[in-house]
């Protein structure tokens, strides 16, 4: 992300999602307070067009979402 806004728009993306998704796959590179692998979560925002895309893992027990990436996907989805 060049654009210092697009970063800034992280925490909107995680706020007021559109949609979020889990498809199942977890971390090892980070645990949760039992030691067990955390969930990956994906968050989606369209924004003026754009969809922006922040995938986190989360701790339930303690309610934290760590981002571990974010993207911008110009592509549109197809209607359905």
């Amino acid at each position: 992300m060049k654009d210092i806004n697009d970063i800034a728009r992280i925490g909107y993306v995680i706020m007021n999602f559109d949609d979020i998704t889990y498809n199942g796959e977890i971390s090892y590179n980070h645990m949760d307070e039992c030691g067990n692998p955390s969930p990956k979560v994906e968050f989606s925002k369209k924004i003026d067009g754009t969809i922006y895309v922040v995938q986190t893992v989360s701790e339930v027990k303690s309610k934290k979402n760590y981002i571990i990436t974010a993207y911008i996907n110009k592509k549109q989805p197809p209607n359905p």
